[in-house]
């Protein structure tokens, strides 16, 4: 998954819901949890959960709510522009020249 430079989710910036998710998943995931992490106020934090629900990022349990699969591969999103394909071939080249040297 690649975020773009200005993409929003659930009305705020990518980035910021990306750093949520990565100090987030994989644990259970209350209001206090935004509230802590991001500082909102705990109404609001609640709202946001809903919100992140719809996008299909956590999902509710009975008393928490829980990163789902998407919710997961937006932690390890990256927000880098993709490599140019002349770049990819100098990186790639250099690996293998190393590589022939190596070998040596």
């Amino acid at each position: 998954m690649r975020l773009e430079k200005n993409q929003l989710i659930a009305g705020i910036p990518a980035t910021d819901v990306r750093r949520f998710m990565r100090r987030a998943a994989g644990f259970i995931i209350r209001p206090r949890t935004i509230t802590h992490l991001l500082g909102w106020d705990r109404e609001d934090a609640r709202g946001l959960l809903r919100k992140f629900e719809a996008e299909g990022l956590v999902t509710t349990t009975e008393d928490h709510w829980e990163a789902t699969a998407k919710g997961h591969a937006l932690a390890m999103a990256t927000a880098a522009p993709p490599l140019k394909r002349q770049t990819a071939e100098r990186l790639l080249d250099e690996v293998i020249n190393r590589s022939d040297q190596s070998v040596r």
